[in-house]
């Protein structure tokens, strides 16, 4: 065989191999098909989830009700606790594209409610569903009926605004933070604000 012939041979064999390599690369990078992945927001006082949140599903730190900040209890937990939901979420979805879930109970639903708008505009939105109980957003919540600032730090900020993502809400008659009235404020103190 010829020099020649054997510079081509060796050539196109280096080639193949580097083509190969690519190949290989480009695959094993790829977006796994992963397992659900389950997010849950906790209701106060669990501040960090880790004292309520389910087996298997990953707790968000909120900075809890009484958190104490420049712009006041309850708005530092909701806007610490949205950034932290909306975080987690963005980071998870760029490394599996497996079904995303979202749970929220009472602060921790409202927290929800605010970052759903935001986890709408994404691309990985149509993969994520939602479950809240006892939500303050609720339509006639206690952040719906006492929509507006009640005092410097505590701002109820309206039922939730609409977005696009599967959402299912529970809302137990006369809890009085998702039903807010006489009946539901005397519910909240009488059980009607835990579920199971």
């Amino acid at each position: 065989m010829s020099d020649r012939h054997s510079w081509w041979i060796a050539t196109g064999a280096a080639a193949l191999t580097v083509a190969a390599c690519v190949t290989f690369a480009t695959t094993a990078d790829a977006t796994p098909d992963c397992d659900t992945e389950g997010f849950y927001v906790a209701g106060w006082p669990d501040k960090t989830g880790t004292l309520s949140t389910p087996q298997g599903w990953t707790p968000i730190e909120t900075g809890g009700i009484l958190h104490i900040e420049q712009d006041g209890p309850y708005d530092h937990g909701q806007a610490n606790g949205v950034r932290n939901l909306v975080a987690a979420v963005d980071q998870h979805a760029t490394t599996c594209d497996g079904p995303i879930q979202i749970k929220g109970h009472s602060y921790g639903a409202a927290i929800v409610s605010t970052a759903l708008p935001t986890i709408a505009t994404r691309d990985y939105a149509h993969r994520v569903t939602v479950h809240t109980t006892g939500n303050p957003r609720h339509p006639g919540g206690i952040e719906d009926r006492l929509s507006g600032g009640i005092m410097p730090g505590i701002t109820m900020r309206g039922p939730e605004q609409p977005h696009t993502i599967e959402h299912e809400t529970v809302c137990n008659p006369g809890d009085g933070i998702c039903d807010f009235n006489l009946r539901g404020i005397l519910g909240y103190f009488t059980g009607k604000h835990v579920y199971e």
